[in-house]
């Protein structure tokens, strides 16, 4: 196929050609950087859907913010001061 032709969708089985045809001109490093965009995006949905446990239970998913005040979300430990401030003066004067 010349890249100057029009190109049209006959259906599924030039959508699959088109594919091969795509993935076949993709060096190795594109191809696994794609397939590790992939996974994280499977990923990525699977915590966004419902599930259903062996009992019949349907769960739904959990929203997760993560808030700038949460030491967690930046992989820090809490500090020992409390959250009402230090005992000394404001170092911003």
């Amino acid at each position: 196929m010349k890249p100057d032709d029009d190109w049209q969708c006959q259906g599924w089985d030039d959508h699959e050609i088109f594919h091969l045809e795509v993935g076949r001109r993709m060096s190795f490093r594109a191809k696994l950087q794609w397939l590790e965009e992939a996974d994280r995006m499977v990923r990525f949905l699977a915590k966004k859907r419902r599930w259903i446990d062996k009992d019949g239970v349907v769960h739904e998913p959990v929203a997760e913010l993560a808030v700038a005040e949460e030491p967690d979300a930046y992989g820090q430990k809490p500090s020992s001061r409390s959250r009402a401030g230090s005992a000394g003066a404001d170092p911003r004067g």
